[in-house]
């Protein structure tokens, strides 16, 4: 018997083309937030070194991997939302200019499933293209305030419409001195 997941059945039609399937391309779904096209498109604006960071951060990670049980969890998605802002405390700070030079030169468009509860809902992200002062003022933002603005417990609340799992949020402060960010925008 073959498991196959729903990012398998969502994928399958995608990947149709037979130059894919012969050359036997591995595809991945990256971690999106679970964010809808308007909700990356408002980070994108108002916080373009926060949302080409999460891309980034996103990438790391394959949804593939993880069974829906896991996918289906509060804590999990908590989990990554926490992750993401030690992820931009860390690169805001001290590899700052680096993550600047490497957005400010990459390109980088795709075409990813939410993979949620709508699961076929497909986003088109694309690096912002901003300018390095432009990076590097939103940089030096997240670092002054600890953490993102916009991809954050407030974001959470708009895509979950509930607060982060305490517990989660608990073992981060324990295991991983978590601290949250200073301030928090919503949408």
């Amino acid at each position: 018997m073959i498991f196959r997941s729903f990012a398998d059945e969502l994928l399958d039609p995608l990947l149709c083309n037979s130059i894919v399937k012969v050359l036997n391309f591995h595809t991945t779904v990256p971690y999106t937030f679970m964010m809808n096209q308007a909700q990356w498109d408002w980070v994108k604006q108002k916080y373009p070194f926060e949302h080409d960071l999460a891309i980034r951060f996103g990438l790391e990670y394959d949804l593939r991997q993880f069974s829906d049980s896991v996918l289906e969890r509060y804590s999990f998605h908590t989990m990554m939302y926490l992750k993401f802002t030690l992820y931009a405390q860390k690169h805001s700070r001290n590899k700052g200019a680096e993550m600047i030079l490497e957005l400010a030169k990459d390109s980088f468009s795709a075409r990813m499933a939410i993979a949620k509860k709508n699961f076929g809902e497909i986003i088109d992200l694309a690096l912002s293209n901003a300018s390095k002062p432009v990076l590097a003022a939103n940089a030096l933002a997240v670092f002054t305030n600890n953490g993102p603005f916009g991809i954050n417990e407030y974001m959470y609340q708009n895509v979950f419409g509930r607060s982060y799992d305490r517990a989660t949020v608990s073992q981060y402060i324990q295991n991983y001195n978590y601290t949250p960010p200073k301030n928090r925008f919503s949408l």
